[in-house]
């Protein structure tokens, strides 16, 4: 890991990644010996995640058609697609099915399957409705000169090259394309290889506990043994459904007391909105927002919060009870506002209004 960080460091070498997360992590794992050390300052490397490194090497040999279409793009032109296909009327929506075609069209070209090659059987409705959406998708691709990021792999041209070494890591998921441009790659010159975490022993005991509370309670005991011994210990201990949990684990790391109170920290925790008095005034708030639903001001409706006089809070409930049942429920908020909410509001519950 020294000698990579140096090499990285020295910009002789470049880390490829899964995802821009995973760039973040290895950028703090890299710089920590120099930034632990006497160093004023430490040169972010040259770490990038594949799909950004896949569109640098796409620029860098690019024909005519220019960058990739961004995700966003292709969604917007897979739903145009969709909408003026013959089955496209005949869907409730179009966004979620785009979203749909979108992740079969980049699976079909990871694999290196054509889709003009495809044929659907007699009772493949679905998959002969794709195949179409493909076809039509692939004819605006080529109108327009567009390039899809999903074809990248496939269509970098022959000349294209890295120089420096290549460090590939956290790639776990292998696909023929990605496999087919690495081996090009190196064909012509170019030094890649896999960055592997080193193999960690480690042991695992089962106990048998009364119940879910008590098995908890022991998991604390045994953390606070192990930071107790190893003040530096890292230690995780993995709850289900946190979320539920979540007052019964703070009660237990307030009881147990240092190193546990200070030193755990929890993954998982409630949100302001979960506080009834803070999830009222954030509905408030966000009644304020041009596309708010209608579902937010229903709640602050019912909410015993925002009424001064008791008799109006069975009033807006009343109120809330008579307009979801109407067509306005299904509007913005701020539409039905303006469509005679303001208006019964006013006359039912003028103290609310």
């Amino acid at each position: 890991m020294a000698e990579l960080a140096r090499a990285v460091g020295e910009r002789q070498a470049t880390i490829v990644v899964a995802n821009a997360l995973a760039a973040q992590q290895w950028e703090f794992l890299l710089a920590a010996g120099a930034l632990a050390g006497t160093r004023d300052a430490w040169e972010t490397p040259p770490l990038k995640s594949y799909a950004a490194w896949l569109d640098d090497l796409w620029l860098e040999h690019a024909d005519a058609r220019g960058p990739a279409l961004t995700p966003n793009q292709s969604l917007a032109l897979w739903r145009r697609v969709i909408a003026d296909s013959a089955e496209g009327s005949e869907l409730i929506g179009h966004a979620g099915v785009a979203e749909w075609a979108a992740g079969a069209w980049q699976l079909l070209h990871r694999w290196r399957i054509d889709p003009a090659a495809e044929r659907a059987a007699p009772g493949q409705v679905d998959y002969r409705a794709f195949l179409g959406w493909c076809r039509r998708y692939r004819e605006r691709l080529s109108a327009h000169r567009f390039i899809d990021r999903a074809e990248l792999e496939a269509v970098l041209p022959p000349r294209a090259s890295v120089e420096g070494r290549i460090v590939v890591a956290d790639l776990l998921d292998d696909y023929p394309a990605r496999a087919r441009l690495f081996a090009q790659l190196a064909a012509r010159g170019a030094s890649i290889e896999a960055l592997t975490p080193p193999s960690v022993d480690g042991a695992c005991f089962a106990a048998r506990l009364a119940d879910a509370a008590e098995e908890l309670r022991a998991a604390f005991g045994w953390a606070k043994q192990r930071l107790l011994r190893e003040p530096n210990a890292r230690i995780a201990v993995v709850v289900q459904a946190p979320a539920r949990r979540q007052q019964e684990i703070e009660r237990l790391a307030a009881e147990w007391g240092a190193p546990l109170e200070a030193d755990l920290c929890w993954s998982e925790g409630g949100t302001l909105a979960a506080e009834p008095t803070l999830g009222a005034a954030l509905d408030a708030l966000a009644l304020a927002e041009r596309e708010t639903p209608y579902a937010t001001f229903g709640r602050w409706l019912r909410s015993p919060f925002f009424a001064d006089e008791g008799d109006e809070r069975f009033v807006r409930a009343r109120l809330d009870s008579e307009l979801r049942a109407g067509l306005r429920s299904q509007l913005p908020f701020q539409a039905a506002y303006r469509c005679g909410v303001r208006e019964l509001l006013a006359e039912r519950a003028p103290a609310s209004a």
